[in-house]
């Protein structure tokens, strides 16, 4: 079976680990919304806030795909059999979606993470006249 061209795995586990995916990471933008609101910022703002942290998480998730497919990619060259292959792919893409989440939403620049300044943009954007 060739796989040129192919970018979504037929059958019912690959879809719904997909939605399972951007669902989790859709209802973590929600309580970070909710968070944001509760102390006291504007709607728009604790939207925009959301929006960033849903981009976050969706983004993780494309780059832990993209590793993944990398990964299987070159592994396929190799003589190790197809069960390792999957474990150790799968491996590096939870590494990579991790390490790229742990970036934007942890490592802190300047007493602020990339997320808290990205919000911090979008709030003055908001607010510049």
């Amino acid at each position: 079976m060739r796989l040129d061209g192919v970018d979504e795995l037929p059958g019912i586990l690959s879809k719904s680990m997909k939605i399972a995916g951007y669902g989790l990471a859709i209802f973590n933008a929600g309580i970070a919304e909710y968070e944001k609101y509760a102390s006291g910022t504007s709607n728009i703002s604790a939207f925009a806030g959301a929006l960033i942290n849903a981009c976050i998480g969706i983004g993780s998730i494309h780059v832990s795909i993209l590793v993944d497919s990398f990964a299987v990619g070159l592994l396929s060259a190799t003589a190790l059999s197809g069960g390792l292959i999957i474990l150790l792919s799968a491996g590096a893409s939870f590494i990579a979606g991790t390490a790229v989440n742990h970036l934007l939403t942890k490592l802190e620049i300047g007493g602020n993470t990339i997320e808290e300044h990205l919000n911090n943009l979008v709030d003055w954007l908001i607010w510049w006249d």
